[in-house]
């Protein structure tokens, strides 16, 4: 399922928050930041270990302004797909 989330302009930072709960010793949780085009503009992973609620934070800035158009973030909570968002920039 995606979800609009809005708009941002270019030079805005975007930011991701992940929030996960349960036990694990070592859970992968990847951001991937895609331009409208499949372009990649980013692709980070952070692993999560612990029990509990946790917040995993991601980001993307560009300096000189990200292009004018649709991006998508997919969510993958190891390996799988948790969830995805699509926002423009304007």
């Amino acid at each position: 399922m995606s979800t609009d989330v809005g708009t941002f302009a270019p030079g805005d930072t975007i930011y991701a928050s992940v929030t996960t709960s349960g036990s694990s010793a070592s859970t992968p949780i990847r951001a991937l930041w895609t331009y409208q085009d499949g372009q990649v503009v980013s692709d980070d992973t952070q692993t999560i270990s612990g029990t509990g609620s946790d917040m995993t934070e991601f980001h993307i800035a560009k300096p000189d302004g990200f292009p004018a158009g649709s991006y998508k973030l997919e969510i993958f909570i190891d390996g799988r797909t948790a969830m995805n968002r699509n926002f423009d920039v304007r």
